[in-house]
């Protein structure tokens, strides 16, 4: 998914590029990050979670020194690309040593029952929001 992702972002800040926009695109690539959203699901195989603040660092990074692609940590550059360049087959095989596959079917929804809450919340009140401004 983060190729696809990457790929739509790419097309983008093409775009944008040639409409001589100046604006500038910036992809932060981090792994699972310790909040609310991350709660219920187990850090996989050699990515531990971060922290919030570490993930704000590196945007204020790249806000001074902007790029596109950003991983989080910088190390995680190289195997990012890597599987970027892998066959199907072999980023399957990757996923299934990491784990990541597993990652849905393994999330606690005990542990995240709050965040989950708090996301039907924000959707009530978008739906008030528009139903007022249809009024």
């Amino acid at each position: 998914m983060a190729a696809n992702q990457t790929s739509s972002e790419e097309a983008v800040r093409r775009s944008l590029e040639l409409c001589g926009t100046g604006v500038e695109i910036s992809v932060v690539l981090p792994p699972p990050v310790r909040t609310d959203m991350a709660a219920g699901i187990t850090p996989l195989r050699g990515m531990p979670f971060l922290e919030p603040e570490d993930i704000a660092a590196h945007i204020l990074d790249i806000l001074e020194r902007p790029r596109f692609d950003v991983p989080v940590p910088r190390g995680m550059g190289a195997l990012l690309w890597v599987n970027r360049a892998l066959p199907f087959r072999a980023r399957a095989a990757l996923a299934h040593l990491t784990k990541a596959a597993d990652i849905v079917d393994d999330i606690d929804q005990g542990q995240r029952a709050g965040y989950a809450a708090s996301l039907e919340r924000l959707k009530a009140a978008a739906a008030e929001r528009r139903t007022d401004s249809r009024d």
